[in-house]
């Protein structure tokens, strides 16, 4: 982000990330959405990940991967190859040697050593010092979809396709393997491995950066291409990968109001995700993510809103009480627990925690929200201020 490095934790606010949303769906998608725009206090709106693992119908799987990030004027989504074994890498299309460096015009690299003292100093002279590291550099652009692949010698290899965006330019190199230096600095730039850069640049920018990695031997499996959407919805995708037999569509939205409708195709969705699988032109399998409405021709799956509430007590089985449970002011109709079902606690600070629901049973007025495990967290008496059970056992003002 502008060739910042983002902010570490233990600060305030809290730059380690906290929880969008979880979800099991359609007995072949895991789904799970981070946000983290502590990491640049002041300069981002938005600063998420959200990550779908899709199994294959015949074995294996691939991921989608969709970054969204909003604020400043310079881009950068990076991507590397094996950290443990030598890779080929590949482009299609093919790209174009590239006799530049990735450090500002006129700045020059310094080599981190020891005899320097610079180690984990990243910002030398006002500049950060770490795109040097990149070499062999090769350049091309993305504004269309573009594949890379990285190959080991014994065939196994990971495909990337990367969506395009507007604007959008590749640069892949190598960078140096830490891991195969086994954590000796002396040789860190005896080991290479390859990598990738998608570099965006414009004022008060908003990128949203899609991906398909797919895991392979000899040949992937998938084609990956855009799914156009009617009217560009701002920060949302749509991917469409097909394999052989069946074609799997997904939907990424902004936000679980999003609503997505997809070019020549009678599929629509409003929500965070959607995914359908359809197999002899008939969805066999539908997903929905934190949304209201997925349709796919005839075939319609709609759902009620996510409950909300605040959270009003907090019980711990290790402590004295009869259950883990948290006790909510939401209005929720006892079941048990839906399978993979998580409750996302949100903290004053925004952080999150995601603890999984074995039974929601009622209480006169009040709601409780039984836990399969310990809930990780006290509350206190006036419900304004939480504290973690854990190390460093920080405190929370505010209501959860």
């Amino acid at each position: 982000m502008d060739g910042k490095d983002q902010r570490t934790s233990g600060v305030n606010p809290p730059a380690d990330g906290s929880l969008v949303t979880w979800a099991l769906a359609a007995d072949c998608v895991q789904y799970a959405e981070a946000r983290g725009e502590g990491a640049y206090p002041g300069l981002v709106t938005d600063y998420r990940r959200a990550l779908a693992l899709v199994a294959l119908p015949d074995g294996g799987a691939y991921v989608v991967d969709v970054f969204r990030v909003s604020g400043g004027s310079r881009h950068d989504w990076a991507l590397h190859g094996s950290a443990d074994e030598d890779q080929a890498f590949a482009s299609e299309p093919a790209l174009d040697p590239f006799s530049g460096s990735l450090m500002p015009p006129g700045v020059e690299f310094h080599r981190w050593g020891p005899e320097k003292g610079e180690y984990g100093t990243n910002t030398i002279g006002g500049h950060n010092n770490s795109y040097g590291v990149y070499e062999d550099l090769q350049h091309g652009s993305a504004e269309a979809t573009v594949a890379v692949d990285f190959r080991c010698a014994d065939g196994a290899a990971t495909r990337t396709s990367i969506l395009g965006q507007p604007g959008a330019a590749l640069y892949a190199g190598t960078q140096p393997s830490i891991r195969r230096a086994l954590e000796n600095s002396d040789r860190a730039y005896d080991y290479r491995m390859p990598a990738v850069l998608i570099r965006r640049e414009g004022e008060n920018l908003g990128s949203v950066f899609a991906a398909v990695h797919e895991p392979h031997v000899d040949a992937p499996a998938l084609s990956v291409e855009a799914l156009p959407l009617s009217g560009s919805p701002e920060g949302c995708a749509g991917i469409i990968c097909r394999g052989e037999g069946f074609t799997d569509y997904h939907l990424s939205g902004a936000g679980p109001d999003a609503r997505m409708q997809v070019e020549g195709l009678p599929f629509s969705a409003t929500g965070r995700y959607a995914f359908v699988r359809v197999v002899d032109g008939r969805p066999v399998k539908m997903a929905l993510v934190d949304g209201a409405s997925v349709a796919f021709g005839d075939q319609a799956v709609n759902l009620p809103p996510c409950p909300e509430g605040t959270v009003l007590g907090v019980l711990n089985a290790e402590t004295g009480d009869d259950l883990h449970a948290l006790v909510v002011d939401a209005d929720i109709e006892p079941r048990q627990g839906l399978p993979g079902e998580r409750v996302i606690v949100e903290f004053g600070d925004r952080s999150t925690f995601g603890l999984q629901v074995a039974e929601v049973r009622r209480d006169g007025d009040r709601t409780l929200i039984v836990l399969s495990h310990r809930p990780g967290f006290t509350l206190s008496g006036d419900g304004q201020t939480a504290t973690h059970t854990h190390h460093p056992h920080p405190e929370m003002p505010g209501a959860v």
